[in-house]
């Protein structure tokens, strides 16, 4: 059986993704913020919105942005094999409006 998930509500569905070895132009996180580091992540699926004085409001995150969010943001699960985080848009810090294409998820390297 495929599962898909579908967020509910304000809830963000994001793939981690990590960037490679720095490269010239490339966000760079000393090695003393390692800790609390923010993690980057492509928006998956988004939920239908909050709810706001009785109205519905659509999310302003859309599917396919790249976005950073706090490492204690959410809660991590593995669906077939690969790690997913749900999160609430309100975790998201900012968006990534240039995420290099060559520099996606590549844990191994």
């Amino acid at each position: 059986m495929d599962l898909k998930l579908l967020p509910r509500t304000d809830r963000v569905l994001v793939q981690p993704l990590e960037l490679k070895k720095q490269k010239k132009g490339i966000l760079h996180l000393p090695d003393t913020a390692e800790k609390g580091k923010p993690l980057f992540g492509r928006v998956l699926e988004v939920g239908e919105g909050r709810w706001v004085d009785g109205k519905c409001e659509a999310l302003k995150t859309k599917a396919g942005t790249v976005v950073v969010f706090s490492k204690y943001a959410g809660m991590e699960l593995v669906l077939h094999g690969e790690t997913v985080m749900i999160i609430r848009e309100d975790e998201i810090l900012c968006e990534v409006a240039n995420w290099p294409a060559d520099d996606a998820h590549d844990p191994e390297d």
